[in-house]
């Protein structure tokens, strides 16, 4: 496997299981989680009464016999694993076409979350999890099975007895193989693991044993420890190289107040050679407690959260996002961002006015400072906006595209916004294919209508303006996997090269067009005021007929196969499909401003911002919405595909 290869693209699986399907003998009651081969749903067995997790594979796999017979035979070998730190596995096996495994529905959070949400654990809790993790993959080891995927989030938390003691489940053990004729790459050359927590045989298709996991518990002590993965770069290749040649990190590095000797049991367990590690999981979790000597357990709740978070971002995003097969056993919590009956909770640190901010989209906290930038006044017409990519962060405001480094957590410099807006059409940006795209209603001559401009996100510099002068003013722009796709107010619709900047297509669909967006498969545009989208089949240019929302339309975002389309006036998100049947409606505030879409390896979820101060969660899976007032009119959103967080912009 290379590792400069881009990741292989699985199939999807869209949760056609709904509230109350019975399916093999389980009674669908809701989704509670996604990945990016499985969708896991809480459900009922019909017959005994007895809430499971019920986690399902894609269609897709069902039809690979080799991968259907391996799936149902490992999964009945973990389910010989009769522990109290296991999982335990009820069933596996294939119904109307579909595998899937049915487990034990375990009530509370996974380690990977409760670090993202409280950053470095105590020592004492530390220690205990991984103790009991060691527990589970020592008794899988002794029937010679290998995890091959330890990591935070398959470590789940369960409160237990009136102490309120963490008791750890470790889950997934659908990945499990007999040791004898194991490797970290499959028959197709797909790696198998996640990144961040890998031995280095799993990248060379060595045999994989025990020290295998005992390398990745080491990793999971690490990250417990210190708060962040082992190993963390700027791509996966680089993550790879680490765990191959780079010496094992110091964990008192990080945190000066620990134990000196717990760097040394790090270090042994992230050992290159398997024969230099721990001989057991048992011996590692030994190792730790014995370093930090004598300490009292610790109860759940006694973890002070950090007032202030670094960011923390737990896992392989890339290529192990796609291939890991996780199994997301997680109850129903409340919302990270409200308080009891569903109210908004304060934020701690109000946003200030011209500036922007990056926020974790799990606990809806700001990382770090807000960025100030030096206020101005605006001298034509024009809409805030803010895009994430190409290495910075844009702002669109006040006839100027500001760059900011979220590197340095610093403003960088203001570009003159050349082309500028006409009264009746919303500039749009976008930062893809390290250009910086805006659009704008006149160009840099008042004839010069329908006019993109690009910026050098590099040097800040203006780059060849994009003229379309039969086109009317832009007012959207997009980026897919290989093209810009920009909107105008004649209804054109046209698809750049963004390497030769040449027109590949040109799609002519009349009215008036005010906003683009690409979804997975398509591109979607709307007429606001006629309160209409419209679907273009990417691959084959087909144009699909327009979809009749009512109302006015004041922004779209995709996310999957579908559109959702704000309504600030009415206050409403529309969802959108790709026939427009069965549209759902959610509610919001009446001074929406903003409209942005988070996809992860689990979900996808919908932000909203609002002039009041609200941002506004909306979760398809679970069909909830909820807010968190942070204390300053939010005028855009964006999200950070790369950093995995939000960008919010007050002007």
């Amino acid at each position: 496997m290379d590792p400069s290869d881009p990741p292989t693209r699985l199939p999807s699986i869209r949760p056609d299981l709904r509230p109350g399907t019975e399916f093999a003998g389980y009674r669908i009651e809701r989704i509670l989680g996604r990945g990016g081969m499985s969708v896991v749903y809480l459900a009922e067995h019909v017959r005994l009464e007895r809430k499971v997790a019920v986690k399902v594979l894609a269609p897709a796999f069902a039809d690979d016999m080799s991968f259907r017979e391996r799936f149902v035979r490992e999964s009945r070998m973990a389910a010989s694993l009769d522990h109290p730190n296991v999982v335990p596995i009820y069933e596996a096996d294939e119904a109307d076409g579909l595998l899937f495994i049915a487990m034990r529905y375990v009530e509370g959070t996974d380690l990977r979350t409760l670090i993202r949400e409280q950053g470095p654990l105590e020592t004492a809790r530390a220690v205990t999890i991984v103790e009991q993790a060691a527990d589970a993959l020592d008794a899988a080891h002794r029937k010679g099975l290998v995890h091959r995927d330890v990591k935070p989030g398959n470590v789940l938390l369960a409160e237990r007895g009136s102490q309120g003691i963490d008791h750890v489940y470790l889950s997934d053990f659908g990945l499990t193989k007999r040791a004898a004729s194991d490797s970290g790459i499959t028959g197709t050359g797909q790696f198998v693991g996640t990144i961040d927590y890998a031995a280095p045989e799993q990248f060379e298709s060595r045999r994989l044993d025990a020290a295998t996991d005992v390398y990745s518990l080491g990793c999971v002590l690490y990250e417990c420890l210190s708060g962040t993965p082992p190993f963390r770069r700027e791509s996966d290749a680089a993550v790879m190289h680490a765990h191959l040649l780079e010496p094992p990190p110091s964990v008192t590095s990080v945190r000066p107040d620990l134990s000196a000797a717990l760097d040394p049991v790090v270090a042994r367990a992230m050992a290159k050679r398997s024969d230099d590690r721990y001989p057991t999981a048992g011996a590692l979790a030994s190792a730790a407690r014995a370093a930090v000597g004598e300490i009292p357990a610790i109860t759940a709740g006694a973890v002070p959260s950090r007032a202030r978070r670094g960011r923390v971002v737990a896992g392989a995003i890339g290529l192990a996002a796609v291939i890991g097969i996780v199994a997301l056993l997680l109850a129903t919590r409340s919302d990270p961002g409200t308080g009891p009956a569903g109210r908004p909770s304060p934020n701690a640190i109000a946003l200030p006015e011209h500036s922007v901010t990056e926020v974790d989209p799990t606990t809806r906290e700001p990382l770090g400072d807000p960025i100030r930038f030096p206020p101005r006044e605006a001298t034509s017409f024009y809409v805030p906006r803010v895009a994430a990519g190409a290495g910075g962060v844009w702002v669109l405001a006040s006839d100027l595209v500001k760059h900011v480094d979220p590197q340095r957590s610093e403003f960088e410099e203001e570009i003159p916004y050349r082309a500028r807006g006409l009264i009746g059409t919303v500039p749009d940006l976008v930062a893809e294919f390290r250009t910086v795209w805006v659009t704008s209603g006149i160009g840099e001559t008042e004839s010069t209508f329908g006019a993109i401009e690009r910026i050098d996100p590099a040097t800040n510099e203006h780059l060849r303006q994009l003229g379309f002068p039969d086109t009317g003013g832009a007012t959207g722009v997009a980026a897919s996997r290989d093209a810009i796709w920009a909107s105008f107010s004649d209804g054109t619709v046209v698809e750049i090269d963004p390497i030769t900047l040449e027109t590949r297509r040109t799609f002519e669909l009349g009215g008036g067009l005010d906003a683009i967006t690409v979804s997975d498969d398509a591109v979607w545009v709307a007429d606001r005021l006629a309160g209409t989208v419209v679907r273009i089949d990417e691959r084959t240019g087909e144009v699909g007929e327009p979809i009749v929302l009512g109302g006015t339309i004041d922004g779209i975002a995709a996310g999957g196969e579908e559109v959702w389309v704000l309504d600030a006036l009415a206050g409403t998100v529309t969802q959108v499909g790709e026939t427009g049947g069965g549209a759902i409606v959610r509610r919001v505030g009446e001074d929406a401003t903003d409209i942005s879409v988070s996809s992860t390896e689990f979900n996808e979820l919908v932000w909203v911002t609002d002039g009041g101060g609200e941002l506004y969660q909306i979760d398809p899976l679970s069909n909830t919405v909820s807010s968190t007032d942070l204390g300053a009119p939010l005028a855009a959103i964006a999200w950070d595909e790369e950093r995995r967080s939000l960008w919010l912009l007050v002007e």
